[in-house]
């Protein structure tokens, strides 16, 4: 069965099919946005390490008793947080666990939180203060916040668990997208 996307859910999306799924979300939806994130590249990094491509891609948080669903792996509980409380509701979808997994809702949502991340970073002093550790390097701290916050929640910049989902974004990001 096709979903908005026209892509059947069962099937993985290739990177060169999360990466034109991604540049569409950002056209559509933060174009306008004053925010330099979320990228295309972004996205769809993000994406595909959370879900390799897999729009029914569901994970069970137990410390957080929710779920992350789809290809973003966006919890329910977030969705519904940056719908209800954040104003993102720019694609029209009732936020239910069914609609996170439509590749451009999921999509769609992975972008809001990084756009709320970005607000959010440059809304405080992040970007003034030394992280307490020294893998803060290129490409951008603002850029490395998203990422970990993405994994971590808007602290997560701050844990060493979340190193690791940097690094493997830094990987992803310059794959072969084709």
């Amino acid at each position: 069965m096709a979903n908005s996307t026209g892509v059947n859910n069962q099937e993985r999306l290739k990177p060169a099919e999360i990466l034109r799924l991604a540049q569409a979300v950002v056209d559509e939806f933060f174009a306008s946005s004053a925010m330099p994130f979320p990228t295309t590249l972004m996205l769809a990094s993000i994406a595909w390490i959370e879900s390799h491509g897999d729009p029914a891609a569901e994970r069970y948080e137990p410390h957080l008793n929710d779920s992350s669903l789809g290809l973003c792996q966006v919890l329910s509980s977030t969705a519904q947080w940056l719908a209800q409380d954040m104003g993102y509701r720019g694609c029209g979808q009732s936020v239910q666990e069914q609609a996170l997994r439509l590749p451009k809702v999921s999509m769609y949502f992975g972008a809001a939180y990084t756009n709320h991340l970005s607000k959010h970073f440059r809304s405080h002093a992040y970007k003034s203060s030394l992280p307490p550790f020294s893998e803060f390097t290129k490409p951008s701290f603002e850029e490395q916040f998203i990422v970990r916050g993405y994994n971590g929640g808007p602290q997560g910049y701050k844990r060493q668990a979340t190193l690791p989902y940097w690094k493997k974004y830094l990987v992803i990001a310059e794959r072969d997208w084709r």
